[in-house]
């Protein structure tokens, strides 16, 4: 099956001014796509951060004082999407996107079990190649621990305090232990958005997963964990090659009203809303409240639904296929 990443035209355009780092989770095709752009030029130069010789001659350039500031371009490369998959011939894209994973090898392998195996072999590995490396992780079953209740808390706010009591270690450890999956591409988290909305709750993070298979939950919340992903790789593509500075966020007063997620633009003025439901066609009143409230344009969309996108009370509701398919292009 061939593969197209939405970035590839744009890192080969970028490499003829400067460098470019790809950046992204650990087997989400980073290493197949530059070689792939490689294959265009006839003297190019790939180097991976996790090879020590590699890394070594990063390091030694960096020491002769010669700043990289302005010579390179950034681009995340992250799970696959709808958009990259809407030329494929599979029919049941989401399914095998939520599922699977979107991550190349999970997704175009042959069997549910497959898939599964590499899930397992890629979570060992994690432990045992990246997080032992940092040096300030000094209790791996009790990062595991905080691990295993993340996947259980996707699209709920999280409380440092809480699992710090669940799991028998201070809240600032597990705030380290959480920067520490953020930092390996397993978790990303999402903010509540303050900026202009009175009397929001501006501490707790909603957790999600790059991985869609490793969040345990019911269908509501692994699709929410999707779409979610999606959103996150729409906004980080648009800020790669436009330079711009968008944001994905959430939506949640002290009184518990709460939207799914809020799309911001660079001047931090949210464009819109956007709640997750896995069949509910009725709109949110969480929802509807924000909008008449703050004039926030608002999107409910719906996994399994039967009719096409209509809107009700100003708000617009689409099967959510469709709505992702489009996002990323």
């Amino acid at each position: 099956m061939w593969l197209h990443r939405v970035q590839e035209e744009k890192i080969h355009n970028d490499l003829l001014k400067k460098m470019v780092f790809i950046v992204g989770p650990r087997q989400v095709g980073k290493t197949w796509l530059a070689k792939k752009i490689m294959e265009r030029y006839g003297h190019s130069l790939y180097l991976n951060y996790d090879s020590i010789e590699d890394r070594t001659m990063m390091e030694t350039f960096r020491k002769t004082g010669d700043s990289l500031a302005g010579r390179f371009f950034v681009h995340h490369l992250l799970p696959l999407s709808l958009s990259e998959l809407k030329d494929d011939a599979i029919t049941d894209k989401v399914d095998r996107l939520i599922e699977r994973s979107g991550f190349p090898e999970p997704f175009l392998v042959e069997t549910r079990e497959e898939a599964a195996r590499w899930r397992k072999l890629y979570t060992d590995s994690l432990v045992r190649e990246d997080i032992i490396n940092f040096e300030t992780v000094t209790d791996i079953k009790a990062l595991y621990n905080v691990f295993e209740i993340l996947r259980r808390s996707v699209g709920s706010p999280v409380s440092f305090s809480n699992i710090a009591r669940d799991v028998g270690i201070s809240p600032v450890t597990v705030k380290k232990y959480i920067s520490v999956l953020e930092s390996l591409y397993i978790i990303f988290s999402i903010r509540t958005f303050s900026a202009k909305i009175k009397r929001s709750i501006l501490k707790e993070s909603k957790i999600y997963f790059y991985d869609t298979g490793l969040v345990i939950g019911d269908q509501g919340v692994v699709f929410e964990n999707f779409v979610a992903l999606s959103l996150l790789k729409d906004t980080e593509l648009r800020n790669d090659m436009q330079g711009a500075n968008n944001g994905l966020y959430y939506l949640r007063t002290k009184e518990g009203k709460e939207a799914d997620f809020v799309l911001v633009n660079s001047m931090n003025e949210p464009q819109k809303m956007i709640e997750v439901k896995y069949s509910d066609i009725l709109v949110s009143k969480n929802l509807l409240y924000f909008k008449n409230k703050y004039g926030i344009p608002a999107v409910q969309l719906v996994k399994n639904m039967s009719k096409v996108g209509f809107i009700v009370d100003g708000v617009s509701i689409f099967r959510a296929e469709e709505f992702l398919t489009d996002i990323n292009n």
